[in-house]
């Protein structure tokens, strides 16, 4: 497929096509975890540093993710395709496929140690 208006190449450049929308929901997604990591505390919660790690790296996580959500826009526009259609794909697959994978864990797995325990002993025999 051929990109209409490409003149600029370089991480500069793409880096310059998200818009400030995103740039202000990236500050504020990333604000927000912070102060969810620092305000809301649990019974048998981790040490003050690690609230603050955690919470840097979620708000890390949640920029990049509105980031690339506000890049994908104009960039679907400048390759002539539906910015509407990409960035309702941008915003919905990642949460379709959280949700889809995640099944009830049973509450202790004793056949998996048995498995590993028996690959290994297999393993050991045929050394």
């Amino acid at each position: 497929m051929e990109l209409k208006n490409e003149t600029k190449v370089g991480f500069t450049a793409e880096v310059s096509i998200i818009p400030v929308w995103a740039w202000i929901l990236a500050v504020i997604g990333f604000a927000a975890m912070q102060v969810v990591a620092r305000v809301v505390r649990q019974p048998d919660a981790p040490t003050h540093i690690v609230r603050a790690l955690m919470g840097l790296l979620a708000g890390a996580v949640v920029a990049c993710y509105l980031l690339l959500i506000g890049y994908i826009t104009p960039d679907a526009r400048r390759r002539g395709m539906s910015p509407v259609l990409w960035t309702f794909v941008a915003i919905l697959v990642p949460n379709t496929l959280f949700c889809g994978s995640r099944s009830a864990a049973p509450a202790h797995n004793a056949g998996a140690s048995s498995r590993v325990a028996s690959t290994s002993a297999r393993t050991a025999a045929i050394s």
